[in-house]
């Protein structure tokens, strides 16, 4: 049941990427403000579950919602039902996640005259230019709109400091940044250690070159020198699943599955047998690079020590040395060291363990900060230069 509670628009270009379940989380989460979805389109393929009476799409299909995203997102006309459905929610702010979302939006921003709060989440201004231009549409027009979008935005959340300077070199101000982590759900993604599974590897991720799995898997092959009863595996899906998957039969014969995209739920299971974690993300040459990782936060909410490279935002998350071992970027005899620590000092891997759960309880719980959210939601409407 919907409270009548002030309104916000979260607008993203897709609703909802699967790997996005926290902008879901975040928003529907809110205790204090109704926050409802507005998108140029669904999502194809995996996608987050929004509730119907929660979404508006600039495209709702056929050739006239095509026409529609394309006019939007090129000169900013609002189909008339869309827009009748905004006015009528009367919004209070508009919160767009991701850069090239806000660039987009910004002709309603400018038409609304609300408050306007901007996610910045990763690669979107780690990456250069030209990257960001070749990947999309959005990107043109966002690498076209960006000084227009620094000059529109009231307040921008991060969810780190390393995504914060970046956001600055990019020429976004930093007096109007704040840094709030990604929050994860601490009573769903409690520990069951019971459940734990010896030797057993756990990768959850895109299946795409900046998430390092060709790294992992040279890893667990030199892990399995030593203790042969070893098993990975990789939840996810992506452009590389058929390149990574052959490595895998090449490298570790049959020990390693492959199990695609799945549900937050379903990370959860996997999470409850994990030994580990590891996702060894690289800095890439044209800037992508890992910028948080929500998945490291829900890891060790479950308790599960980390095993990664120093990459990017991933240090901020995880404490090296407290609740996992961050080594050196791109060097897989590292990387299989800092596993090998945990599988062969059980007394080791349980007190990471409880760091970990003790790490995610102070800073990533899911209410605190929602709560540090609607916090600045107050102040916008209040005050949106505040």
């Amino acid at each position: 049941m919907i409270k009548n509670n002030p309104k916000i628009l979260i607008y993203h270009n897709r609703l909802l990427p699967i790997s996005e379940t926290f902008i879901y989380n975040q928003s529907i989460r809110l205790s204090r403000y109704d926050a409802y979805f507005l998108g140029s389109k669904l999502q194809k393929g995996n996608r987050v579950s929004l509730p119907p009476d929660r979404v508006i799409l600039i495209n709702s299909g056929g050739f006239w919602g095509i026409c529609n995203e394309i006019l939007f997102k090129l000169f900013g006309f609002i189909p008339r039902n869309a827009l009748n459905k905004i006015k009528k929610l009367e919004p209070v702010l508009i919160h767009a996640h991701f850069v090239q979302s806000g660039a987009i939006v910004l002709p309603l921003v400018k038409k609304l005259k609300v408050p306007f709060l901007l996610s910045i989440l990763g690669s979107d201004v780690t990456q250069d230019d030209q990257s960001i231009k070749r990947h999309s549409v959005s990107g043109k027009i966002y690498v076209k709109r960006r000084r227009r979008l620094i000059n529109a935005v009231d307040q921008i959340i991060v969810p780190s400091h390393f995504l914060k300077e970046k956001a600055i070199k990019r020429g976004f101000e930093s007096k109007k940044i704040v840094i709030i982590h990604h929050g994860v759900d601490i009573q769903q993604f409690s520990p069951n250690r019971s459940s734990v599974e010896y030797g057993n590897i756990l990768f959850v991720g895109r299946l795409i070159p900046v998430k390092g799995v060709n790294y992992l898997i040279e890893a667990v092959k030199i892990v399995r020198e030593y203790i042969s009863d070893i098993r990975l595996t990789l939840l996810g899906d992506g452009p590389m699943r058929d390149i990574y998957e052959l490595q895998a039969q090449k490298e570790l014969g049959d020990g390693f599955e492959f199990l695609g995209a799945q549900s937050q739920d379903v990370v959860k299971k996997y999470l409850e047998k994990a030994y580990l974690f590891c996702a060894p993300s690289v800095v890439m040459s044209n800037g992508q690079t890992e910028t948080f990782g929500v998945v490291f936060a829900e890891a060790q909410a479950m308790g599960v020590p980390i095993v990664s490279f120093a990459s990017g935002g991933i240090p901020e998350v995880v404490q090296n040395g407290i609740t996992g071992f961050l080594v050196k970027e791109r060097d897989e005899k590292a990387l299989a060291d800092a596993m090998l620590k945990l599988l062969q000092d059980k007394e080791l891997h349980a007190k990471m363990s409880v760091a970990a759960r003790k790490r995610a309880e102070l800073y990533f719980d899911l209410k605190k900060q929602n709560d540090e959210l609607e916090y600045l939601y107050d102040r916008m409407i209040s005050d949106p230069r505040s």
